[in-house]
């Protein structure tokens, strides 16, 4: 922990590049093996197994937000910290999880009961111990994320994914329902934890220094407060589709829902550390702060978007074709979710950026208010139904992008001008392999079959390169191209 006090100089373009590219490759390959063995261990299951877990992890994200990442996160974005500092923020983060799992313990009954799924009684003490062993781990992650070692951590992520992934596949396939799932939670949890005290080369002591509670408390609470606003967000969907449905229906939705959060938590995890190591460092030059902002945007826009209308187009396909028949009504939700987390993921880019530049009350202010009204969407499916509020739901984040935009050129200092520079070209070419996906697929390729879905797949990524560059061509002969490189 020597180091930890240095200070980083400013990041040229090939470090911010670098940066994003680890976490992004983390996060990418983390991602795409947990959805590969999620399908894999929920081809064993019933929609209602899928159902408890899926409540029981929205109930216990409770406690979670209050120890996952809100101390680790304060501590990173410091200019400089002492061995104290650590300390202290060990100590509180063990002690807090501590607290969390002996009052999930404690009203998980009560829970249980009110929800009138008796099953929910052990699933959220069990989750809820996932956060305790995880604590264990998070300020030493923490300490390497400071230091930029994402790679350490990408390595540490892909192998605790995999034994967790491997444990919850056997565990569904012996027949142990829907404690496969928890145990993929438990498992990796224990992984990371001893891979990142090991790795880190600090051996924390329990001590508290109250100076450095009292700074770090402000910061810390504005990240437990939008944290909050997240698990509203993210979860209240289930509960409401649990109060009002069975847990058939929440199945159903939570593995639409669990499709499309791969790709927003890709890019949002993408955004979130990076951003924050970098940025915070740079957050009084407003223009080394655009650039690496743009480069965040730039992502967003070349990939994430993209992505998410071809998951809206293929989704009850790709569903079918590899979990199986029987879960074909997931896709029924797939559009309007995929509408909703893009507009989303736009909101949490422009409230992490504000963050970083210890902004993080504006950031609340602009993000509060979505996730209410977000919620009382939710709860409206009482009375118009689950596919009508989730129709409202998606119009309702996509109406948002204007002042969101708005809040970019005015705070970030990333004009209306670059934005059209760096998305116009995307969005052009994500319209056109929209509409050429329709026409394939009411033809050529009807997606039946392997064979044929991959050939849609394929088809849609080749249309929409040839046409991003082609969009990109006219007026950068000679110059630099958006993504940095050159004609």
């Amino acid at each position: 922990m020597a180091d930890q006090g240095a200070e980083l100089a400013p990041s040229a373009s090939s470090t911010r590049i670098s940066v994003l590219a680890w976490s992004g490759l983390e996060n990418m390959l983390r991602q795409v093996m947990s959805l590969l063995f999620f399908f894999g261990t929920v081809r064993f299951l019933a929609p209602s197994d899928l159902g408890v877990f899926s409540l029981g992890l929205a109930l216990s994200g409770i406690f979670a937000i209050f120890v996952d990442e809100p101390i680790g996160e304060a501590l990173v974005q410091q200019h400089s910290i002492t061995a104290s500092d650590w300390d202290t923020g060990y100590t509180i983060n063990i002690a807090i999880a501590g607290l969390c799992l002996l009052l999930a313990c404690g009203v998980s009954t009560l829970l249980a009961r009110l929800l009138q799924e008796p099953l929910l009684r052990y699933v959220i003490p069990a989750l809820a111990l996932s956060s305790f062993v995880g604590a264990l781990g998070n300020i030493h992650k923490a300490s390497l994320s400071r230091s930029l070692k994402f790679r350490t951590i990408a390595q540490t992520a892909l192998v605790a994914q995999l034994v967790g992934g491997s444990i919850s596949l056997a565990a569904a396939a012996a027949g142990f329902g829907y404690w496969a799932l928890v145990l993929n939670v438990l498992s990796a949890a224990t992984v990371t934890s001893v891979a990142y005290r090991s790795m880190s080369g600090w051996r924390p002591k329990l001590r508290i220094d109250t100076a450095i509670v009292n700074a770090r408390a402000s910061y810390v609470g504005y990240s437990v407060a939008i944290r909050a606003l997240y698990l509203l967000r993210d979860q209240s969907l289930f509960v409401v589709a649990g109060t009002l449905g069975d847990l058939k229906t929440v199945g159903y939705l939570s593995l639409a829902m669990r499709v499309a959060r791969t790709l927003s938590q890709l890019f949002e995890e993408v955004t979130s550390r990076p951003m924050i190591s970098l940025i915070s460092r740079q957050q009084n030059d407003l223009v080394r702060f655009g650039e690496v902002l743009r480069t965040v945007l730039l992502v967003i826009g070349v990939l994430a978007f993209p992505c998410f209308i071809g998951l809206a187009e293929l989704g009850t396909p790709v569903i079918t074709t590899l979990i199986g028949s029987r879960w074909a009504p997931a896709g029924h939700y797939l559009p309007w979710i995929c509408a909703g987390l893009s507009g989303w993921l736009l909101l949490h880019v422009v409230a992490v950026a504000l963050r970083a530049r210890s902004m993080g009350r504006m950031a609340l202010y602009l993000t509060a208010p979505l996730i209410f009204v977000d919620a009382a969407i939710f709860a409206s499916a009482a009375f118009i139904g689950l596919d009508a509020a989730l129709m409202v739901w998606a119009a309702r984040a996509l109406l948002t992008v204007p002042v969101l935009v708005s809040m970019l050129a005015n705070r970030l200092g990333v004009s209306f001008r670059s934005l059209l520079r760096i998305w116009g070209p995307p969005f052009g070419a994500s319209m056109l392999m929209l509409l050429c996906l329709r026409w394939l697929e009411a033809g050529p390729l009807a997606a039946h079959g392997v064979l044929n879905l991959l050939g849609l797949i394929a088809t849609g990524a080749g249309i929409y390169g040839i046409t991003l560059l082609a969009l990109s061509w006219p007026g950068t002969r000679g110059k630099p191209l958006p993504w940095g490189y050159r004609r």
